[in-house]
């Protein structure tokens, strides 16, 4: 028996779980954390928000952000004061379509990290265990999973 499960982040959660996917999809794109976000003269930013954001920050204060930087480039997930998670991306010399693309490829990473670490949260505490996971080229993963019944 098989079946194909699409995971959307509409699940209730609290920050560490957000930031375990946060930290997850920086490293996946090569990013590491930075203590700080950095001040830097003549910045270019651009800012976009994740649908469907507010079931995965209800624990999150507003204002609260997490950054990760590569080279030039620093990419924040913040809640904005309306209660929704976003991505910001800022670096000097970037156009604002390098950066716009940055920012939805971690808005995307992160979004996909989130429900992975759910769905594998959710299989483990069912008593699931996974007998076989392939990431494929495009990202899609795909999970073999079974449960053995006494």
């Amino acid at each position: 028996m098989s079946a194909i499960v699409v995971i959307l982040p509409a699940l209730p959660a609290v920050w560490p779980a957000v930031t375990a996917a946060a930290a997850a999809a920086a490293s996946a794109l090569g990013f590491a954390a930075a203590k700080t976000r950095q001040k830097v003269a003549a910045v270019n930013e651009v800012e976009i928000e994740l649908d469907n954001s507010a079931a995965i920050t209800q624990e999150v204060a507003a204002g609260e952000e997490l950054v990760f930087a590569q080279e030039d480039v620093q990419i924040a997930v913040f809640r904005n004061a309306e209660g929704r998670v976003g991505v910001r991306a800022l670096a000097k010399g970037k156009t604002d379509e390098e950066l716009r693309a940055i920012a939805e490829r971690m808005a995307n990473t992160l979004t996909q990290q989130y429900a992975y670490n759910q769905l594998m949260t959710e299989l483990k505490s069912r008593g699931f265990t996974v007998a076989d996971q392939q990431v494929e080229e495009d990202g899609t993963v795909r999970l073999q999973v079974r449960i053995f019944q006494g």
